[in-house]
């Protein structure tokens, strides 16, 4: 598996992730750095209807569900 995946305009470090918090219409994905959006948080969330469409949506959660590092995935 690549270091890195990329999602719309987000290259996500899968080795800087801490956890992936999956949601009826959000997925966040928690880093153990601020990232440089809103004030230094550690997470980015992608919303269904805002960054994905819902065919990217239901893609990105799939890719989300197969990755190897399971443990790190919370369903919601």
């Amino acid at each position: 598996m690549a270091q890195f995946i990329r999602i719309k305009h987000y290259v996500i470090n899968l080795d800087t992730l801490t956890y992936i918090r999956v949601e009826e219409n959000h997925i966040d994905f928690g880093f153990t750095f601020p990232t440089q959006k809103q004030d230094g948080q550690n997470y980015i969330r992608l919303e269904r209807g805002v960054n994905l469409d819902d065919a990217e949506f239901e893609e990105v959660k799939d890719f989300i569900l197969e990755l190897p590092d399971a443990d790190r995935v919370i369903l919601v």
